[in-house]
């Protein structure tokens, strides 16, 4: 297989809502390497959107979260707990990118404001 465009560049991606894991699929599809981030408590919306895998319901059957979510990997966190800022930490130092699409302010609540992720 030959070399993609985007190959070697690591996002870290915690937009949900169909345009923000939009843009990650494309990286990723591009070879991007892509981690989705997303909070047990408020999973993407996409994952309870139809239509459903046999038409049975579940977070994990959604055709529309697959769609916007592909060439990605995953992981779950709560972003409010106190170890869950030096996870983030390592990826944020790992990452090239950061993909976000929450209302305004929310990243800077979060303690993942811009001037903190640029180190």
């Amino acid at each position: 297989m030959g070399k993609t465009a985007l190959q070697g560049i690591k996002v870290v991606d915690f937009s949900w809502a169909f345009a923000g894991p939009f843009i990650g699929a494309y990286l990723g599809d591009y070879g991007a390497q892509v981690i989705k981030v997303e909070s047990h408590s408020r999973l993407d919306i996409t994952r309870v959107t139809a239509p459903y895998k046999d038409g049975i319901t579940g977070v994990n059957r959604s055709g529309c979260f697959l769609v916007v979510n592909n060439s990605k990997y995953g992981i779950t966190l709560n972003l409010r707990h106190p170890r869950a800022s030096e996870i983030i930490g390592k990826l944020i130092a790992w990452a090239d990118v950061v993909v976000e699409n929450f209302g305004a302010g929310v990243m800077e609540r979060l303690g993942l404001g811009y001037d903190e992720l640029r180190g």
